[in-house]
């Protein structure tokens, strides 16, 4: 069969699922948990350059970050961003656009990094615009949070969260039972971010940090190698050894100007306090090779 129609077919079958999900909430009137999403391994390399113009975005189903912070499936219109992913054997790429309309980006002034290979932290509260996604494989206890803002700012911090029961959640360091390492860091030789403020309706470029024009929002392009987000040993072997699997996404965007400031991807939870404690409830994705599952 041919490719390109396998993946249309793939995505023509979420988009259909995704319709019966909205269908079905509006119908009951009740927030449906989400169903699983499939992200397509792509073939082609990608090139990490902030435009989402790769086969790869085109087959990729948008996941929408427009579920409102401290409220249950609740949807914020007009859409404040949408989020892509793809994968192959060795990375997991990550494309999200945002549609904000004041553009506010800050480095923090602290390097993050290995010496020699660093770059400028995001700086996250304020008036900040910033991209988050958070990674997490088999246990909600331990993942990364990564974050991305439109002057091309990178952090990446390792959290634990400590279960009540664990004798690390009554520790002193231990905030609500939320270890924070920002100097664990991920693999910067392999990691690779661009972003790209979209055109404005004069067709100029969108400009940060300048508030005297109307902005149409930013797109990021990130990737991740598999090994340095420390996925299990056994994905690192080949494409077939990931084909398959699942993985854990969580993606907010925060704007700093607007209200709710956080929208996220999970319709069926209410998150009032750190993101982090909810992490055992966020959306899990299915990696998909389309090209080997069409020979099986």
């Amino acid at each position: 069969m041919n490719k390109d129609r396998i993946l249309c077919a793939m995505v023509s079958g979420l988009c259909f699922v995704s319709s019966g999900v909205v269908a079905q909430e509006e119908a009951t009137g009740k927030p449906t948990p989400p169903t699983a999403v499939s992200l397509l391994k792509t073939d082609e390399p990608v090139k990490i350059d902030g435009v989402l113009d790769e086969a790869c975005w085109k087959a990729a189903e948008p996941v929408r970050m427009e579920f409102a912070y401290g409220k249950l499936g609740v949807r914020s219109e007009p859409l404040p961003a949408k989020v892509y992913y793809a994968w192959d054997h060795e990375y997991l790429y990550v494309g999200y656009e945002t549609f904000d309309t004041t553009l506010r980006a800050a480095g923090s002034g602290e390097e993050e990094g290995a010496q020699g290979n660093s770059r400028e932290a995001c700086a996250i509260g304020g008036s900040n615009d910033v991209f988050e996604i958070f990674v997490s494989f088999d246990d909600p206890h331990f993942f990364w949070e990564l974050h991305h803002n439109a002057a091309n700012n990178f952090s990446d911090i390792w959290v634990t969260v400590a279960g009540k029961d664990w004798p690390l959640h009554r520790s002193s360091r231990a905030y609500q039972g939320i270890i924070w390492s920002p100097k664990e860091s991920l693999d910067y030789a392999s990691l690779e971010t661009a972003v790209r403020p979209k055109r404005k309706k004069d067709g100029k470029p969108g400009t940060v940090n300048q508030d005297d024009d109307v902005d149409a929002g930013y797109v990021g392009e990130l990737r991740f190698s598999w090994k340095s987000l420390g996925a299990p040993k056994e994905w690192l072997r080949g494409a077939d050894k990931i084909d398959g699997k699942s993985i854990v996404l969580f993606a907010a965007v925060q704007d700093g100007a607007g209200t709710p400031r956080y929208h996220h991807t999970s319709p069926h939870q209410k998150i009032t306090g750190f993101f982090h404690t909810e992490a055992a409830g966020w959306p899990r994705y299915r990696l998909v090779d389309p090209e080997r599952d069409s020979n099986q």
